[in-house]
């Protein structure tokens, strides 16, 4: 006996003949008909056969990004199923350290299963390469690929890598990765001095001061003439100089420093004008 099928129970389409067996991927009702293959002789009536498509677990692919030295958390997302993680684990939600592909294969009561696939990158800390002063200014360099934030205590970011105008002191630059990835951090002293001053009187730019010191104990300053004669000497205090020695008003020209904060020595020159 073979067996012929249609999609209706009289006439309508011959969908295959002759196997006892069809296959779909589609829903409804079929309609079996026997043959004899002595005869050739038809059923006179169709066998109807409802096949019923369970939908699979409904399950959706993740992208997911964390941060450097963190864990992340990745999760099935569906219950009152079976868990098979790729890693072993059978449970709703694993957690891993590790960038890379995961999967899990979930199964309902009925036996269906459908698979998720959790992609997890990892985002690199920013990496400090470089601080220093400029013109007054703290200028951070890093090593990031990605857009970074800076910050001077660590509360306030910006997009800049340049911080204007920034009074001398010791900051705690920060900088972290636009994903807010744990921040990177270390200490710079920006030492902050003019490169001329005038002392005229007039209140403007009389006095030479290195600004921002002042919050330390552990420094010194030495002011030199151009031959390297000791003008004026300060340790542990602010040096504050009015361009005499002596009581007798020094001439226009470079005027050489040296402030040592710990092991750290920073030199330059300010011009004197009168």
């Amino acid at each position: 006996m073979d067996v012929n099928w249609y999609d209706a129970p009289s006439g309508g389409t011959l969908l295959d003949a002759d196997t006892i067996t069809y296959s779909t991927d589609v829903a409804g009702t079929y309609y079996a008909e026997a043959v004899s293959t002595q005869a050739f002789c038809p059923s006179t009536s169709r066998t109807p056969v409802t096949l019923q498509i369970d939908p699979l677990p409904n399950v959706n692919d993740e992208m997911i990004s964390f941060c450097e030295n963190e864990d992340v958390l990745l999760q099935a997302g569906v219950t009152g199923v079976s868990y098979q993680w790729s890693t072993g684990e059978t449970t709703p939600e694993i957690t891993v350290s590790q960038a890379g592909v995961y999967t899990v294969e979930v199964t309902d009561p009925r036996g269906c299963s459908n698979v998720k696939t959790v992609e997890v990158t990892q985002v690199d800390l920013p990496v400090i390469e470089n601080i220093r002063t400029e013109n007054g200014n703290i200028v951070v360099l890093t090593s990031a690929a990605d857009d970074v934030e800076y910050s001077l205590d660590g509360v306030n970011f910006q997009n800049q890598s340049i911080f204007e105008n920034v009074p001398g002191g010791l900051y705690a630059i920060s900088v972290r990765g636009e994903t807010s990835c744990s921040n990177v951090t270390q200490d710079f002293f920006h030492l902050v001095v003019p490169k001329f001053f005038t002392p005229n009187g007039d209140g403007i730019n009389d006095i030479f001061e290195v600004q921002g010191i002042s919050s330390l104990s552990n420094y010194e300053i030495n002011l030199f003439d151009r031959y390297g004669k000791l003008i004026k000497n300060s340790s542990g205090e602010p040096l504050i100089w009015d361009g005499s020695y002596n009581a007798q008003l020094l001439p226009s020209g470079d005027y050489w420093y040296t402030v040592r904060i710990e092991n750290q020595i920073y030199q330059g020159h300010v011009a004197l004008v009168r």
